[in-house]
């Protein structure tokens, strides 16, 4: 079975992650997007943070990949803890951003997507913050 392979990065600042607003729904989610044939994950994470907040990414960490089932397409994502970059971040393809502790994340309404895999990413996201 094959899975599309999803990089995500985790922005991490002041005891904070990153999240943004996505522009046709009213739900919070972290940047990243899918690998491009070829491409390794953490090209990919580099890539889409370039592409989505205009930032250089200095420094990540791979913080861990998660799996889950979409109809017909199940997913594999990879999350990547960052933590230095270049560049002020901007709001390249969120209607908003905004830095969110653990307790804040998860009163924030997410993509419809399996709870458990937000749960996974904010468990990942405590060893961190």
């Amino acid at each position: 079975m094959l899975y599309e392979a999803i990089s995500v990065g985790i922005l991490i600042q002041n005891q904070k992650t990153l999240l943004g607003l996505r522009k046709k729904e009213d739900c919070w989610e972290f940047p990243g997007g899918s690998l491009e044939k070829g491409e390794q994950a953490e090209t990919a994470v580099k890539r889409e943070l370039k592409e989505e907040l205009s930032i250089s990414v200095t420094e990540l960490e791979i913080a861990g990949s998660l799996s889950y089932y979409k109809p017909k397409t199940p997913r594999l994502i990879i999350l990547f803890y960052i933590t230095k970059w270049n560049g002020e971040i901007q709001k390249n393809w969120h209607r908003d951003l905004k830095w969110f502790s653990l307790e804040d994340c998860r009163k924030q309404q997410i993509p419809n997507i399996n709870p458990e895999l937000f749960e996974g990413i904010l468990k990942l996201l405590s060893k961190k913050i």
